[in-house]
């Protein structure tokens, strides 16, 4: 939920929103088919709708003005660190699985050449884009990023007491 952090501080600051502006939102999406029960979970005692379970990761949604894709993105990099030479990955380490991959989506995903050539302008530790198809690896330590269509890999709104918080190390 960090980046969820990152995305709510670039809003207020580089795009002026206010509070009720925001449009960060915590939630899961990726997993190869969308949920039987139209709905997603973290971890819970019923074990209903488990987000990893069912395919799907930790992400963000945000709307973006076409013409600040790089702050968003630029601000997305600066979330990695340095694992070994060359080799870039998330910073919590300790949550492991694919439900904590890295994972862009947007509409066209990987066919989307405008937003593609902005992600590539933004990639300052040369991490690999790979289409992604739902329900994909765990990509830490791989320096690779799943490439998702949004419009065939919907988001999922995670749950309210999940949203708004930033418990990286970081």
């Amino acid at each position: 939920w960090g980046r969820q952090h990152d995305l709510v501080t670039l809003e207020q600051v580089a795009f002026n929103r206010s509070a009720a502006e925001i449009t960060s939102i915590g939630g899961y999406a990726g997993g190869a088919t969308n949920p039987p029960s139209g709905h997603l979970c973290y971890y819970n005692a019923k074990n209903d709708s488990i987000y990893s379970d069912l395919g799907s990761a930790e992400v963000v949604q945000i709307e973006v003005p076409e013409m600040r894709l790089d702050a968003v993105f630029r601000t997305y990099f600066r979330s990695f660190v340095q694992i070994d030479t060359h080799i870039w990955a998330r910073e919590d380490e300790f949550d492991v699985g694919p439900g904590y991959r890295a994972v862009l989506g947007f509409p066209g995903g990987i066919g989307n050449a405008a937003v593609m050539a902005e992600l590539r302008k933004e990639n300052v530790h040369n991490m690999t884009f790979r289409a992604g198809h739902g329900s994909d690896a765990d990509t830490f330590g791989t320096n690779t990023i799943f490439i998702l269509d949004s419009m065939t890999h919907p988001f999922f709104q995670a749950e309210l007491c999940l949203q708004f918080h930033n418990n990286q190390t970081g």
